[in-house]
């Protein structure tokens, strides 16, 4: 039996950025965390469609 797997959307969320990956395709993809980063995703997202949207906040150290 095969399972199949809803589209799904990580997102992880920094100060600067939004790091975007789907599943199951698999694009990976980095946009602004700022308006215009936003307008991006939102414009790369809608045709997509997923089934779910899943986000973390993440801190990175330098």
């Amino acid at each position: 039996m095969t399972a199949i797997i809803a589209r799904t959307l990580g997102i992880g969320i920094s100060k600067d950025r939004l790091d975007v990956h789907l599943l199951p395709e698999g694009p990976e993809r980095q946009y602004a965390n700022d308006a215009s980063g936003l307008r991006e995703l939102i414009r790369w997202l809608a045709p997509l469609a997923p089934a779910r949207i899943v986000y973390k906040g993440c801190r990175w150290q330098k």
